[in-house]
């Protein structure tokens, strides 16, 4: 008889309301965007979708894959290796279960499936063509994410039946881990009440979550016990039972924490709900702490990390129509600064701000008594790209100040003030990659936000026009204005809307504009952004067009890829430090490459891509990246 899943359990939400993915494998929308009633039809009805199949090269919004770098992370990084042990049930809970992984911060996990099951497609799948039970699979699995990354940070294996509070991998890499522990995310109802971390007072109560530092997982698959275990009459279960006697022979302590991060998935529409296990178990296994799907674990962070008073913090810097003013504004803004001596910019006015009590203004950057004054006022002193005062790094030392540096890398110098910072906050994982090989343990990876509620979001459903915003070019043409014009000539097919503010020919395909009024009206036309860019300090740009709504093709090169892109500009790299401090690699992105894509992505939809990249962009707002800069200013000071 051919095993159907219910219609509930056969798709995923989008960021559309009423619109889902699709993951019956026996139709040919599999993986592609269905309403509610085309998805009933093809499993009420036997019948194929009605919607137009869409694209299936759709960019999934995950981080960078470290997983393939072998080297040991650098100090301040953290690097995963996750997934989610399948098998086949009554009523499938697999779907429910990715979505809520997905924003716990745990999107797109390795699937390993145990015998024949429905799973949905554009995820990594390791398929057990022979049943084996719950304990080899997981087994497998814990050895497969070692393998596959010897040196992660951190190894997670979940089962395909539970729920997740939102942001849970964020609030496990600010979270301090109790000493010599493993970490089982479902707290039963067996283990009682705790406050915060705590060893599990009955150990072994299900394995629905659990996360190993890179020794505990090591330590685990070196331990003969567990292979001996499969020769028991037991030995195709008992997963929680056979990990926390191991461990504890070694040392190693689980520990479960109140609330509960996780829950456990009872399927309600199951004719015997409480017997949806794999293996027929009957816990009745609800956790009675979980707090709910939709909390954020962030809030945890905070509340441990609050307790004493505020820092007060000091910003020193521009406040001009600029990268760094605009950052400037964001953090004082945002941050809720103490106090912003803004310093005067050569060439460009200072910009209105919404809180003028908080401005300090000094004469210039050799006004150091107007440093040294906010310094009697404030705690730790943030600045964007280099210290704007005089030995303003060396002043605040003098006063027992902090100081903190959000560093642009091209224009970091290798010596002198950098080597008094305190800690370096890099906006980027390229930049923290190469600065913590200088200043080990004074790097701290802190994405820059994007402020999504200022960008209105509008979906583009077909590429017509492309975007590129050349500005005054970008030093040494950063920007890339020269690969668009030669992509352009290329592809005179293809409409680009140019902001340039250089007085530059551009060829006829090229809808030229001239200073834009804001960064608001930037994205408010165009499809698609363009960004060929040489080099990117923050990459606020991409940031901003994805949270409008525009994919973004871009050079393939850190720091532009780590986000997803529409497509990736094929490019040669060579170092290069031409006014600037430092060397650093420059890419030379291929223009032919550029008019291939762009012919390739020119009349196509991107109603799905265009919901990704806002997704994205709002992972990375400031409502979701704020914790981490108030957390880094606290463990800071103290």
């Amino acid at each position: 008889m051919e095993f159907r899943l219910p219609p509930c359990e056969t798709r995923l939400p989008t960021t559309e309301p009423n619109l889902f993915y699709c993951l019956h494998g026996r139709v040919h929308t599999k993986g592609q965007i269905v309403s509610v009633e085309a998805c009933r039809n093809c499993l009420c009805r036997g019948t194929p979708c009605v919607l137009r199949p869409r694209p299936r090269d759709v960019p999934v919004p995950v981080e960078r894959d470290l997983g393939k770098l072998l080297a040991p992370p650098l100090p301040g990084m953290w690097r995963w290796s996750y997934g989610v042990t399948v098998s086949s049930r009554p009523v499938a809970t697999l779907g429910a279960t990715l979505a809520s992984l997905a924003k716990a911060g745990f999107p797109r996990p390795q699937l390993f499936v145990d015998g024949a099951c429905d799973v949905p497609g554009g995820y990594p799948v390791t398929l057990r063509s022979r049943r084996l039970g719950a304990w080899p699979n997981w087994l497998l699995a814990g050895m497969e994410l070692y393998q596959g990354d010897p040196h992660a940070t951190a190894y997670a294996l979940f089962q395909d039946d539970v729920l997740a509070v939102n942001n849970l991998r964020e609030w496990l890499e600010q979270t301090p881990w109790p000493d010599n522990s493993y970490l089982n995310l479902y707290t039963s109802r067996h283990n009682g009440r705790g406050a915060g971390w705590f060893a599990a007072p009955s150990v072994g109560r299900g394995a629905l979550g659990l996360v190993f530092g890179n020794k505990a997982m090591r330590a685990l698959l070196e331990a003969p016990a567990i292979h001996r275990h499969r020769l028991t009459n037991d030995g195709h279960k008992r997963i929680d039972v056979v990990v926390a006697s191991t461990l504890a022979s070694l040392g190693i302590q689980e520990h479960v924490h109140d609330p509960s991060p996780l829950q456990h998935r009872v399927a309600s529409t199951s004719p015997v709900p409480w017997r949806n296990s794999t293996l027929g178990h009957n816990f009745n296994a609800m956790s009675d702490c979980f707090p709910g799907e939709e909390t954020d674990a962030r809030s945890w962070i905070v509340a441990s990390q609050r307790d004493g008073d505020r820092p007060r913090v000091g910003l020193v810097g521009f406040n001009t129509a600029s990268g760094i003013g605009a950052c400037n504004r964001d953090l004082a803004r945002r941050l809720k600064v103490d106090q912003w001596l803004v310093v005067p910019h050569r060439h460009h006015p200072e910009m209105p701000f919404s809180a003028p009590e908080l401005v300090k203004r000094c004469a210039g950057r050799h006004d150091m008594d107007a440093f040294r004054n906010m310094c009697e006022a404030v705690d730790v002193v943030l600045t964007v790209e280099t210290q704007f005062i005089e030995r303003q790094i060396a002043i605040a030392r003098e006063h027992g100040v902090k100081t903190i540096c959000i560093p642009m890398l091209e224009w970091l110098p290798r010596a002198g003030w950098p080597s008094d910072v305190d800690q370096f906050l890099c906006p980027t994982r390229d930049c923290l990659e190469t600065l913590a090989k200088e200043h080990p343990g004074r790097c701290r990876l802190v994405s820059w936000p994007v402020d999504t509620d200022l960008f209105t979001f509008t979906e583009r459903h077909v590429c017509r026009r492309f975007l590129f915003v050349n500005g005054h070019g970008g030093h040494c043409g950063r920007k890339g204005g020269d690969v668009i014009r030669a992509a352009a000539e290329l592809a005179p097919e293809a409409t680009i809307i140019v902001f340039d503010q250089t007085g530059s020919s551009w060829p006829k395909s090229c809808d030229v504009r001239g200073e834009a009024a804001d960064s608001l009206s930037l994205y408010g036309e165009g499809d698609v952004l363009l960004l060929p860019a040489r080099f990117n300090g923050i990459g606020l740009e991409q940031l901003e067009a994805m949270a409008s709504g525009l994919p973004v093709i871009a050079t393939d090169h850190p720091p532009m890829t780590e986000a997803p892109l529409l497509g990736r500009i094929r490019c040669t790299t060579r170092q290069e430090s031409t006014r600037r401090p430092r060397a650093i690699s420059v890419a030379d992105p291929d223009p032919r490459h550029l008019a291939r894509l762009m012919q390739v992505w020119m009349g196509r939809e991107i109603g799905e891509q265009s919901r990704a990249a806002r997704q994205f962009a709002e992972s990375r707002s400031w409502d979701r990246q704020l914790d981490r800069f108030e957390a880094a200013i606290q463990e800071l000071v103290r």
